[in-house]
């Protein structure tokens, strides 16, 4: 059956068959379009379709700057309407993103080294810093536009092998068409403000509330999926869950306490400049009862393309970048000695280079130390001559 692609005042502007199903969720289904690979189709279950259109004709007419256009799409915003036969709405076309990963995927060193090898992509820490920029860069575009994402998890960001991201279920976002607003009540409690948690309403979110979970997002980026708000529990009875630390603002690590401590094995934040923790303490300190204090999208950006031009590998294993200017000694070769392995091993064929340097290194040593025995030998010697 052929459904009709219109724009946002209904002109139509062709047609299109539904392909595969690669998708369903509570609010619809994920089709394959058999004239355009380069499109999706988002088909609403028939309960959602009739408070929807209107939000889809206000994104169509309100669509935020990309960005990355034209060498990636940061947003699968939608692009048409479909409708019936009949002119009724059924749901709408968005871009088609291939070979990405989530966000989660890259937090634990196996599920690095299984991108690595599915993609080829050197998963390093200057590739999560410039995720974590390029991150910002898009949240900023779309706040400049006057809207709020809300939902900012990880399962809503896929991400590149060049380090590019991309936004997903837009539709989930607070648009602003106008004087109004149309809201979403999804979330996840481990990214939500403190006051929204207290308020217990997820329509309440702001741009302000946004801030918060980007913050929470951008951290996890740069400190392996370690969350701000948990830690090892020290208090009494069990440890609160991370929305319960979110709300008492319990962060071990930018307010420390007896009752929580940071985990053993997350990485110190020694690793960071100081601007960028300055951020984080803005955000989950200062911001905690002022959102007010929390860094912008835009300021985050800013903060962090500025430090990423220090990121350098000082180091034998090619994929440690840290700062050199903050750290004497590579961060990820003394984090790797602490939880008995390499965060980010070096790639395959530079293990063979590593080796052999190692094995230099090994004889070099050997010999300075026989150099000193031998002159400690020649200085006896001399005093018994």
């Amino acid at each position: 059956m052929k459904l009709r692609v219109c724009d946002s005042d209904g002109r139509i502007k062709g047609y299109i068959t539904l392909g595969k199903k690669i998708g369903e969720g509570g609010e619809g289904r994920i089709y394959e379009i058999i004239e355009d690979k380069n499109s999706l189709a988002k088909i609403y279950h028939e309960k959602r379709r009739k408070g929807m259109r209107e939000k889809i004709v206000a994104m169509l007419k309100n669509r935020p700057e990309d960005p990355m256009y034209p060498r990636h799409i940061s947003f699968a915003w939608p692009e048409n309407m479909i409708l019936n036969e009949r002119g009724d709405f059924l749901g709408f076309t968005m871009p088609y993103m291939r070979n990405y990963f989530h966000v989660h995927q890259i937090y634990s060193t196996d599920d690095r080294i299984k991108m690595i090898k599915r993609f080829g992509a050197s998963i390093n820490w200057l590739f999560l810093f410039t995720l974590a920029l390029n991150f910002a860069s898009v949240v900023s575009s779309i706040h400049k536009k006057g809207h709020v994402i809300g939902d900012i998890n990880e399962s809503n960001v896929l991400i590149f092998p060049n380090a590019f991201v991309t936004l997903i279920d837009c539709d989930s976002f607070f648009i602003v068409s106008g004087s109004r607003i149309y809201k979403s009540d999804v979330g996840i409690p481990e990214y939500t403000a403190p006051e929204i948690l207290k308020e217990k309403d997820f329509s309440k979110r702001t741009e302000k509330s946004d801030r918060f979970a980007i913050s929470i997002l951008i951290f996890r980026l740069l400190m392996l999926g370690f969350h701000p708000f948990h830690g090892r529990w020290k208090g009494r009875g069990d440890g609160p869950k991370r929305e319960e630390n979110i709300i008492k603002g319990r962060t071990p690590y930018f307010r420390p306490s007896r009752e929580i401590e940071i985990p053993p094995y997350a990485p110190h934040l020694n690793i960071l400049p100081d601007d960028v923790k300055s951020l984080f303490k803005r955000a989950f300190v200062n911001g905690h009862k002022d959102p007010d204090k929390r860094p912008t999208a835009l300021e985050w950006f800013k903060c962090l393309k500025s430090c990423r031009k220090d990121l350098e590998n000082e180091c034998i294993n090619p994929n440690h970048f840290y700062f050199p200017r903050i750290n004497n000694k590579c961060p990820w070769c003394e984090y790797a000695k602490k939880i008995g392995r390499d965060p980010f091993p070096p790639p395959p064929k530079s293990l063979d280079k590593i080796k052999g340097l190692q094995n230099k290194i090994r004889q070099i040593k050997d010999l300075l130390e026989g150099m000193e025995q031998e002159k400690l030998k020649l200085n006896i010697i001399l005093k018994n001559f």
